[in-house]
């Protein structure tokens, strides 16, 4: 017989009673059966038993409520939502619950912060809660993995808001847990995230880090838990090559990082997204539309709405000025400005500011290019200046240039093709000309 409790409806109250009966139960064969749930259309399912395991909590293991939350996660960012979905925010407070509960009981909970903060990442990235959830994840690290794993993210979280120094810090306390012999798998991971960290401030410094790191991979053989951040560090090295303006060795290095990359959709995003970054700088608008539309599926699927969904803007605005249709173009990176404003992404937002102003400078509207240029040199100043001079000039040219690049139209609207040594290496066909998503 159902007891109603007081201060809950009769109806809540049998629906609880019922979920203490049937839920401890789903979520231990979800847990035991975690391969048949890892498909975006059980992300629901998921979602209801994260529910579920809160109405009756102390009728669940501890290790099968982690087990739900990891699963839950980890199901979300390698196979998304599918765009039907939208209890994303729900679905993370749930998630969160789980975990104080899982924290009270004395539970291992750190390396679940931290994919709450990645979860956090793709609603708001640059926010004060993303970097509390990993804060947390420091703090309650009860191994030296565990510690260097939560220190490696807050380092990268700085650099993704800017905080250059802050993340040197980070990783200086990283190197000090692997200077006594521990935590030796996330080595790498350390040496790559300093390579990412000089790309932003010290380019040369990073290439030569960066290889020295895939050189050693190489030398050593692929497999195993430095894949993915040899990825980084290719993916990285094509950065570098595309600032140069070598497109052909930046397309390599993509492909090749692609090919070691971990399932997260999230990377895979963006490799559709610097792929087509590339080709609407040759002028291959058919093929970079193919990569655009992939690159914002992908993104969907995860329900970002934060600064990759920004950086993407920034590609598709691009493609649009190639077509000549310089209005959508404008609209494209107003919205992406205000999303990398919202969610501190100073380095998304100076560059949708410079292809704005490049924008409003071919239409000689000198008054708003002047307003939009102040703007980015304040904002330049307050976030990217760094210790290294050159560094700045560097890093100028190569988004002036890459501005500059697609500040004009294409001389046809048509496909066009690049020179046959850059032809897209994907294999996939690039016969998808709607580009109403960007």
């Amino acid at each position: 017989m159902d007891v109603e409790v007081p201060g809950r409806s009769k109806w809540q109250s049998q629906f609880a009673a019922r979920a203490r009966q049937r839920f401890p139960e789903k979520i231990v064969d979800a847990v035991a059966n975690s391969d048949d749930y890892r498909r975006s259309e059980n992300v629901p399912r998921l979602a209801t038993l994260l529910r579920g395991a809160l109405v009756a909590p102390e009728a669940v293991e501890s290790h099968v409520l982690a087990g739900l939350v990891e699963l839950s996660f980890s199901t979300f960012f390698t196979t998304g939502s599918g765009t039907g979905f939208s209890e994303h925010r729900e679905f993370l407070t749930n998630a969160l619950a789980l975990i104080d509960v899982l924290h009270e009981r004395g539970a291992a909970t750190s390396a679940l912060l931290l994919s709450a903060a990645r979860f956090q990442a793709r609603l708001s990235n640059g926010t004060a809660r993303r970097r509390g959830f990993i804060e947390r994840a420091v703090d309650t690290a009860t191994t030296p993995d565990e510690l260097v794993a939560a220190r490696l993210t807050l380092a990268k979280y700085r650099i993704d808001t800017s905080q250059y120094r802050a993340a040197r810090k980070q990783l200086s306390l990283c190197r000090e847990v692997l200077a006594t012999g521990a935590a030796k798998r996330h080595a790498t991971d350390v040496e790559v995230t300093t390579g990412v960290l000089y790309y932003y401030t010290a380019p040369a410094r990073s290439r030569c880090l960066l290889e020295a790191v895939v050189s050693r991979w190489r030398d050593g053989g692929s497999g195993g838990p430095t894949d993915q951040p040899v990825a980084t560090a290719l993916h990285y090295l094509g950065r570098l090559a595309a600032d140069d303006g070598d497109h052909v060795l930046a397309i390599r290095f993509y492909v090749r990082a692609e090919e070691l990359s971990d399932d997260f959709l999230h990377g895979h995003g963006f490799y559709h997204q610097r792929i087509a970054e590339l080709l609407v700088e040759r002028g291959a608008v058919s093929e970079a539309a193919h990569h655009l539309i992939t690159a914002s599926e992908t993104f969907a699927r995860l329900g970002e709405v934060s600064v990759g969904s920004a950086v993407l803007d920034s590609t598709w605005a691009r493609f649009h000025v190639r077509l000549g249709e310089l209005e959508k173009a404008e609209r494209i990176l107003r919205r992406g400005i205000e999303v990398s404003r919202a969610h501190i992404g100073p380095r998304a937002e100076l560059l949708l500011l410079a292809q704005l102003l490049v924008l409003h400078a071919k239409q000689r509207a000198w008054a708003t290019a002047a307003r939009i240029a102040v703007r980015g040199v304040w904002l330049y100043a307050r976030t990217e200046i760094t210790d290294d001079p050159l560094s700045v000039w560097s890093r100028l040219t190569a988004v002036a240039r890459r501005a500059l690049s697609t500040a004009r139209p294409s001389r046809s609207t048509r496909s066009q093709r690049p020179p046959e040594a850059f032809s897209c290496p994907c294999g996939e066909p690039h016969d998808r000309t709607t580009v109403e998503l960007g």
